[in-house]
């Protein structure tokens, strides 16, 4: 007997289902406010709507730039930063499901990048992966 999972994505502020091409992972779906991160699913028509009313608080804001540094090197904040917060990380901070992951190597391989059918997606490849929607729009 044959089985099929089928895994949806549904957007946090609407309760629509977002397809594969519609989420938006690099827009700013994540906040920290008071010591807290909130992350949501989102599509890119409700990431734009926060976006949108987050602006003029953003505008009036300080800015501190999160660097995320590898294990042995040096990270730097860069000209635009008023403070830096250097972040270790090993890995994304996003647990993607087996149909995620299968999009993922799938865009992989038809832009360039050499991804096998199984194992670790590396890093580079998952951010240029959650980046592709910003350089699209």
């Amino acid at each position: 007997m044959a089985k099929e999972t089928i895994i949806r994505t549904i957007d946090d502020h609407t309760g629509d289902v977002i397809g594969p091409l519609e989420i938006a992972p690099a827009q700013l779906c994540q906040l920290s406010y008071n010591g807290k991160i909130y992350a949501w699913d989102l599509s890119h028509a409700s990431a734009n709507k926060l976006a949108e009313v987050l602006q003029p608080w953003l505008d009036c804001a300080s800015h501190t730039e999160v660097i995320r540094k590898s294990r042995g090197k040096t990270a730097n904040a860069g000209p635009t930063a008023k403070s830096a917060v250097v972040v270790e990380i090993s890995s994304p901070s996003r647990t993607f499901t087996p149909e995620e992951r299968r999009h993922i190597r799938e865009w992989a391989n038809a832009n360039g990048y050499k991804v096998g059918p199984r194992g670790k997606i590396p890093n580079s490849v998952v951010d240029a992966y959650l980046n592709r929607a910003t350089k699209v729009a």
